[in-house]
């Protein structure tokens, strides 16, 4: 399991905190999901969600449509490349895919540019 996550964080150049990876995982394992519903899968505030959901929608690591029931709602999902970084990371060990791992946590990441983002939970 903790290869799989290492090589999703090297596939996708992110290094997952407990957030990010809650936030994924949950999107891998079911599919698009309401904003509101994605919320109560995480454990942090309501700023750091819709912080964690702006860095991944805009490292193209999600998605947001319509929902064709409600036009008002947006529902997230994984992007087609961050599905495949988690299938070929997790292959068929969905039901592990759940809970976060403790070397998922902390450090730097190196975004695409070379710059590097913080992880912690406040940005800093």
């Amino acid at each position: 399991m903790i290869s799989g996550i290492y090589a999703i964080e090297t596939d996708l150049s992110l290094r997952l905190v407990t957030g990010e990876f809650e936030i994924l995982s949950h999107l891998y394992r079911h599919g698009p999901t309401r904003s509101k519903d994605l919320s109560r899968v995480t454990k942090v505030s309501i700023a750091n969600f819709q912080g964690i959901l702006r860095r991944l929608k805009g490292d193209g690591i999600i998605v947001s449509v319509c929902d064709p029931e409600d036009r008002r709602v947006r529902l997230f999902d994984l992007s087609d490349g961050a599905r495949q970084s988690f299938d070929l990371g997790l292959g068929d060990d969905r039901a592990g895919a759940a809970e976060p791992e403790p070397a998922a946590r902390g450090g730097g990441a190196p975004l695409a540019n070379g710059a590097s983002r913080s992880t912690h939970p406040g940005g800093r």
